[in-house]
């Protein structure tokens, strides 16, 4: 273009974290990418789709949510690649109402699209970190102060297990200190009436394809 090509390499250039990146991957953490499919256009492979149609899945959402509605609000491959730094515990997204606790409006199914052991950076969750995470400071302080706090879990998935938890809770994907990129399947499941506008940017990277032509 008429700058030298240095715009277009800046409106491609992926950096860390939602607002560096595009709605169809983000860079999660060094060696760490998200990359989504469309829900609604994406004609899966069989054994995904069996996965989402799997009647023992549908029962578990639905006793998490209470048989309301519930719909697939995105789909993605997390890959760890290899040597990928350890994450830093966070949620996925904020409670409804801080000043009290509400069910679960929204949550992710991880299943690992290989073994996973612990050199390939398994995710290590905070069990109960639900509760605390709408006020999380003096939550987890006061929950320390009672040994009411739970020690983190990290469970280590064959293929085609089904990690499944509430989208407030703590976690973090660990250093992939193997020479293989470790994938993972990551449905998140919300009610109805949710939306989850924060994990993923606006802009695609098919919108700088368009302006450049």
């Amino acid at each position: 273009d008429k700058n030298g090509g240095e715009g277009t390499a800046k409106e491609y250039a992926l950096g860390r974290g939602v607002k560096h990146g595009f709605k169809e991957i983000v860079m999660r953490h060094y060696g760490r990418y998200e990359m989504t499919y469309n829900c609604e256009k994406q004609n899966f492979i069989s054994s995904i789709d069996d996965c989402c149609c799997s009647p023992y899945l549908a029962d578990v959402l639905d006793s998490i949510f209470h048989n309301e509605k519930y719909y697939m609000c995105s789909m993605s491959i997390v890959t760890a690649s290899a040597g990928a730094e350890e994450q830093q515990w966070h949620q996925d997204g904020p409670h409804l109402d801080i000043t009290r606790h509400q069910p679960c409006h929204c949550l992710n199914v991880f299943i690992p699209l290989m073994d996973v052991t612990l050199r390939h950076g398994p995710t290590e969750l905070r069990p109960g970190t639900h509760y605390y995470t709408r006020n999380l400071a003096p939550m987890m302080l006061a929950a320390r102060a009672k040994k009411t706090l739970r020690d983190p879990v990290l469970p280590l998935l064959h293929a085609g297990d089904a990690l499944i938890f509430d989208y407030r809770v703590l976690h973090r994907g660990r250093a992939n200190l193997s020479d293989e990129d470790r994938p993972i399947l990551v449905m998140t499941f919300a009610k109805s009436w949710f939306s989850d506008v924060l994990n993923f940017p606006k802009r695609s990277m098919f919108d700088v394809q368009k302006s450049e032509t």
